[in-house]
């Protein structure tokens, strides 16, 4: 037994760790990188190893000029060949360059050993060949043609092909002016190509612009490992037959691995990368005549009421859900809607709910204005048609959605008809129309009296529960944390934070029944600049918005309890929540 295990004993390695790459020894410090040219944005590995243990840890802090240090760990190797024991201890550093050309990783100290610089070269992604490291793994991505617009939803499907198995792999996304989000799940499949079978996953994502011109979408990037042939040769358990023991058995175990296997084969490192893709974005087609700008697939109207198959009567009022979805857009992108009030009802916007639905065929964005509808008188009474203006991605034409017309049947008071009026025949006084009753007009005085108290009581009263309920609003409308935020973000020429302080502070307004004449027309200019023809809101004197908002709501809170006017349909925001 014992002359069996000797050998087994002098080809252990415990806590291998494999490195590649270039490197030197310089008093007693070995520096390599796996790579030795690298992508803007890509991650790559430093190597310290010394041999021996107890050294000091390596003093990072010169690589902080040119690389970001993005993590770092330890491995100790011992190993006894023939009887005879040697330690190695190693430190793996992992690195993204801060900018292109020609790095050098400086001396690197641990203690009193040091090491050698490396040089290592960074390039565009575009620069570098699309597979390093491996063979037998292709990346693709592709944008369907046709045209494209600022703010669009364009979908991105980026396809990964290997004849290899990964052990591991990450997709990294680019980034710059433009929104990027994955979408769904990745879908995996197999294919055959040369009687060679191929793994496919495919990964989708909704490219969306937020300027317009051209656009440069850098290659995406698949960092990973595969098997290593090399470290299998290294496996002392391979030699013993142990990963074939029980390959041809027909059994669970076959294919069974070492226990050890991740130890000894650690994965040989790769990266593949796509081409580079370029987009020319246009801007709105109608900028002159339309305000609004909403790109997408598909927009549709639609209502409902609340509850179903009302009885419309007259002064009571039923909650009307009018739905705006668009498929391909985002909530913040749909337009207020242009209610017109009919004759024989009054309408009044009780709240708006927004939501993002994922469908197979792209993003929903969807929109709901809650109306209550009050007759006001019987009869039928017509609520006008209702109309959306969006530009058709697709076929790259203006279109409008359309809500028809409705008709109600309501219960009450028949309208009055429009009549001529024959000329009133005069009346004859009496006789004695000149002459009044002494009793008679005492009782008048007396009658006279008592109304005049009872409405002077009223008055009263109606004078102190205003001023009461005037007192009791104006703290909770007032708040001086909106104003400040208001103004902290103008000061910073930030127009969105500017944009959510005020919906903020509008939503606590409208809950309390207070939004000032003028507040949301100058929301309305502030939408406009931010998700109309100038986005970003380039131009917007911010702080004279900031405080032509805090003015108006001042105004209002000193002056609660005289009637007021307040606006009656809100912009392109909700009344009492959000959902996304």
């Amino acid at each position: 037994m014992r002359t069996f295990l000797t050998p087994a004993l002098a080809v252990l390695t415990i806590g291998a760790a494999t490195v590649t790459g270039t490197g030197a020894w310089a008093a007693g410090l070995d520096a390599s990188v796996n790579a030795g040219q690298v992508a803007m944005g890509d991650r790559f590995q430093l190597t310290l190893s010394t041999s021996g243990q107890g050294g000091a840890t390596p003093d990072l802090s010169p690589l902080a000029q040119d690389f970001d240090v993005l993590g770092t760990s330890q491995s100790m190797q011992t190993q006894v060949i023939n009887g005879r024991m040697s330690q190695s201890q190693s430190w793996i550093v992992t690195l993204s360059p801060r900018h292109e050309g020609a790095l050098t990783i400086p001396e690197i100290h641990a203690g009193q050993l040091s090491s050698e610089p490396v040089a290592i070269t960074v390039l565009d992604a575009s620069q570098l060949p699309k597979l390093q490291g491996a063979d037998g793994i292709a990346l693709t991505a592709t944008i369907d043609d046709g045209n494209h617009y600022v703010f669009q939803e364009i979908p991105v499907t980026v396809r990964i092909e290997t004849a290899v198995p990964l052990q591991q792999a990450q997709l990294i996304p680019p980034s710059g002016d433009f929104e990027l989000t994955q979408t769904g799940q990745d879908r995996t499949g197999q294919i055959t190509r040369d009687g060679r079978p191929i793994s496919v996953v495919e990964r989708h994502y909704m490219l969306r612009p937020q300027s317009e011109g051209a656009l440069t979408l850098a290659p995406f990037t698949l960092r990973g490992t595969v098997e290593d042939p090399a470290a299998q040769r290294r496996d002392p358990f391979a030699s013993m037959g142990f990963n074939s023991a029980f390959g041809n058995m027909g059994s669970p175990f076959a294919g069974f691995r070492s226990p050890f296997d991740s130890m000894f084969n650690p994965g040989k490192p790769f990266v593949a990368r796509s081409d580079a893709l370029s987009l020319d974005i246009a801007a709105n087609p109608n900028a002159g005549t339309s305000g609004w700008f909403l790109p997408a697939k598909a927009v549709e109207l639609a209502s409902t009421w609340e509850p179903s198959n009302p009885t419309f009567r007259e002064g009571e009022a039923v909650t009307r859900r009018i739905s705006l979805r668009a498929l391909g857009a985002r909530p913040e992108q749909l337009p207020d809607l242009t209610l017109t009030e009919p004759d024989g009802a009054r309408l009044y916007l009780d709240d708006t709910v927004s939501d993002l639905v994922e469908t197979p065929k792209g993003t929903v964005a969807q929109r709901d204005f809650l109306v209550a509808v009050v007759p006001t008188r019987g009869g039928d009474v017509v609520l006008p048609e209702i109309s959306v203006e969006w530009l058709d991605t697709a076929s790259g034409e203006t279109k409008s959605a359309i809500l028809p017309a409705e008709t109600l049947s309501v219960i009450g008071t028949a309208p009055v008809a429009k009549a001529e009026t024959a000329p009133a025949e005069p009346v004859a006084a009496p006789a004695d129309a000149g002459h009044t009753d002494p009793d008679q007009f005492w009782l008048l005085i007396i009658g006279g009296g008592g109304l005049a108290l009872l409405l002077g009581a009223g008055g009263v009263m109606m004078w102190r529960k205003r001023g009461i309920g005037a007192r009791a609003s104006r703290p909770g409308v007032w708040r001086h944390d909106y104003a400040a935020n208001m103004r902290r973000a103008a000061r910073n020429g930030d127009a969105r934070g500017l944009y959510k302080a005020a919906l903020d502070w509008r939503a606590e307004l409208s809950a309390r029944g207070a939004v000032p004449l003028g507040y949301d027309a100058t929301l309305r200019e502030i939408e406009a600049s931010l998700f109309g023809n100038a986005p970003q809101g380039s131009g917007l004197p911010l702080t004279a918005l900031a405080r032509k908002l805090t003015t108006s709501v001042k105004v209002a809170a000193k002056n609660a309890g005289k009637p007021q006017h307040r606006d009656r349909l809100p912009g392109l925001y909700p009344t009492a929540r959000h959902v996304s």
